[in-house]
Formats: C-alpha cells, sequence, structure tokens
C-alpha cells in the first residue's frame, strides 16, 4: 500500500522512485495485488506515467467491502 501518489510523485519526488522501482518489476509481482491511494483527479495521470492499465478504482469504504465480499472495513466518520 503506497498512500498516496500525488502531485508530489508526479514531479518526480516523494514515492515516485519506490513506485519507479515497483513498476520496473511488475512482473516478478504479477501474483501481488499493489494498492495505490490516488486522488480520484489524478488517476489519469498517474495510470499514464506508470503505465498502469489493469487496474480497479475504489472511490468509497462500500465499494472496497463490496470489492473484497465482506465488511472488513467500517465506514469512519470524522467531526
Amino acid at each position: 500500500i503506497i498512500d498516496e501518489i500525488g502531485r508530489i510523485e508526479l514531479n518526480n519526488r516523494g514515492f515516485s522512485r519506490s513506485l519507479n522501482v515497483l513498476m520496473k518489476n511488475k512482473k516478478r509481482l504479477k501474483e501481488t495485488d499493489l494498492v495505490l491511494v490516488v486522488r480520484e483527479g489524478l488517476v489519469k495521470q498517474v495510470t499514464e506515467k506508470w503505465g498502469i492499465s489493469d487496474y480497479i478504482l475504489i472511490s468509497s469504504v462500500i465499494e472496497l467491502n463490496r470489492y473484497l465480499g465482506e465488511s472488513p472495513i467500517k465506514d469512519v466518520k470524522i467531526k
């Protein structure tokens, strides 16, 4: 899990080196799920920069639970 890939990484800072290494070695990691937290407005830029074509966009805890097939994560409300 990398939380979060954003403008800093798009400008080749932050986690960009780590993500570059992961994406160069993705053939060896083919059985491993990689979870990237990306703001919805940056998904296209991130997927294009790192050549990510096979992904699932999950934009809420409800969708995540549906994808996982259970309810292991509860919706947290912040006041």
